[in-house]
């Protein structure tokens, strides 16, 4: 058992006294050699306890490397091939609207003229497109995301292999179960999900303003204005989200430390021994507890934003309506239902962008992560190190 522990500071402090008895090989007299020292957590353990638990809160923003060490993962021609083909599919999601416009404008007289050929028209989009989003989501799916997942894997752990032992000394069993568990866990789903559904939803947005402005072009103005309040309230939740994020890695450090000492069956005989059975099982609910708090947070924060974007929406929609029917005899009727559409599926589009910005951001921190294990610096070469000092001896005259 690691000697810098929480069982371990128990024996190192005195606090247990293990016997072995040479008459009796079936048991050990394990003697308490204070009563008051029955307690499990001492003021050393509680400080190893609080250096675990902010280990990963690193402030500021995610660096655009993080980023570029995932795309490198993925490989940089798999993220060009997955992008190109989802532009190709929203650009058919967007047309679809236009298309509509098009054919009710020639209906207008509701003489329903080439209606074999208009409904053809608008089957083949809808088929076209149902095609399009099935690749983009396969591809991405199936191919892009297992590629960068076995990448960074195999290079975080390829790089923490390689570490000289300094690293372990330093590093509680807690800190790097984190990271090939949790972090890996947000990598493989979560980071990916979040990055498709930002790509898809901002792309989205972006076409849904180019044909909102079209339709009435002094709501340039306004939806100006309104990204720009947009941006700050992203920017105060996203700066608190990440932080509850690193809050709610860092938590579970000490969780998997404690567990690790416990479960191995030298901890667990000094516990039962000690009869600090009790004791233990507190100190696992309070950091189980501790644990839960960032993730209640973060849902708290993310109704926060909920609500934000459902007030700047309501303003879009109000203001949209009082231009429309100011400009009514100078706007087309086609347009301005063109427009209605779009402003009518605003709020799901703004808040889906903002919220996948901000989930995007947040689960990078797992990204960030893995970006700083793949750079500890490897174990340096024996022979070098031989050569380095002038020792005589190398690999193969060792043992001498």
């Amino acid at each position: 058992l690691s000697s810098d522990g929480i069982i371990g500071s128990l024996i190192r402090d005195n606090t247990l006294t293990v016997l072995s008895s040479e008459k009796s090989a079936a048991s050990n007299v394990v003697a308490i050699t204070s009563a008051d020292q029955t307690d499990a957590l001492d003021d050393e353990d509680q400080d190893d306890a609080m250096r675990e638990e902010i280990e990963a809160i690193a402030p500021g923003s995610v660096a655009r490397k993080t980023y570029l060490h995932y795309a490198k993962g993925a490989g940089y021609h798999r993220m060009i091939i997955y992008f190109a083909i989802l532009l190709f599919t929203v650009a058919i999601q967007i047309i679809t609207p236009v298309y509509l416009q098009i054919w009710a404008a020639a209906n207008s007289d509701n003489s329903e003229p080439h209606l074999g050929a208009y409904l053809g028209g608008y089957a083949s989009i809808e088929f076209l497109y149902t095609i399009a989003f099935s690749v983009v989501f396969y591809y991405f799916i199936m191919v892009l995301v297992p590629a960068a997942s076995e990448s960074l894997h195999a290079e975080e752990i390829g790089s923490v292999m390689r570490a000289p032992m300094s690293f372990f000394d330093g590093t509680t069993p807690g800190r790097v179960i984190s990271r090939f568990s949790q972090d890996i866990f947000i990598i493989d789903f979560e980071f990916p999900l979040a990055m498709h559904d930002f790509g898809y939803e901002a792309t989205r947005m972006l076409g849904s303003a180019f044909l909102m402005i079209v339709s009435v072009p002094y709501l340039a103005l306004v939806i100006a204005l309104v990204a720009v309040a947009g941006y700050f309230i992203q920017r105060f939740y996203l700066a608190t989200s990440k932080q509850l994020r690193r809050l709610d890695l860092a938590s579970k450090a000490p969780l998997y430390t404690l567990f690790q000492e416990t479960a191995d069956f030298n901890g667990l005989l000094t516990i039962r021994a000690a009869n600090l059975r009790s004791s233990f099982t507190s100190y696992n609910t309070a950091l189980l507890s501790s644990s839960q708090k960032p993730f209640y947070l973060t849902n708290i924060a993310r109704l926060w934003l909920v609500t934000m974007i459902s007030l700047i929406t309501a303003m879009v929609n109000v203001l949209f309506v009082l231009i429309a029917v100011a400009n009514r005899n100078s706007t087309s009727a086609g347009l301005l239902a063109v427009g209605f559409t779009q402003v009518v599926s605003l709020q799901d589009i703004v808040s889906l962008v903002l919220t996948s910005w901000t989930q995007l951001e947040i689960a990078a921190v797992a990204v960030e992560r893995n970006l700083e294990y793949t750079k500890l610096e490897p174990e340096e070469d024996e022979a070098q190190e031989g050569h380095e000092g002038d020792v005589s001896v190398g690999r193969g005259e060792w043992p001498t």
